[in-house]
């Protein structure tokens, strides 16, 4: 079972924390509640019909106490300050590689047309120079 940590805990081990609490599956039994007693039963078929009775009930009290556990993973998971400050640093992260990409988008539009730019002046100087040669 892994442990909550504490600030320096490397984010894997945070995540594997949280992880093992979503898949939980509770050890605990829940046979307390049973309403029937299998062994006051008359026969086999009415001993099945009550452990299937007794098995629908630990059923709901074990989807009850996933419901509890998973609330509760939720709300530490929600205000765990490592959690928040791996949000921002990924929210960080996406913002400068989208800078990044929206200023190559504009270098690249720059350098295209200065290239552009370039070769119309040199074709307008061989232009010029023809001119100037043939007089």
């Amino acid at each position: 079972m892994p442990t909550f940590g504490d600030l320096s805990t490397p984010i894997e081990e945070v995540k594997a924390f949280y992880l093992f609490w979503d898949d939980f599956k509770t050890w605990r039994d829940f046979c307390q509640h049973d309403e029937h007693n299998p062994e006051d039963s008359h026969d086999r078929y009415e001993k099945r019909w009550m452990e299937k009775e007794n098995a629908k009930l630990r059923k709901e009290y074990d989807k009850e106490e996933r419901k509890r556990i998973f609330k509760l993973t939720e709300l530490a998971y929600e205000n765990d300050p490592r959690i928040k400050k791996m949000r921002e640093d990924d929210l960080k992260s996406k913002d400068a590689h989208s800078k990044n990409k929206k200023d190559n988008k504009k270098r690249a539009a720059i350098e295209a047309e200065e290239a552009r730019q370039k070769l119309v002046e040199a074709r307008q100087k061989a232009i010029d120079d023809a001119i100037a040669a043939e007089k």
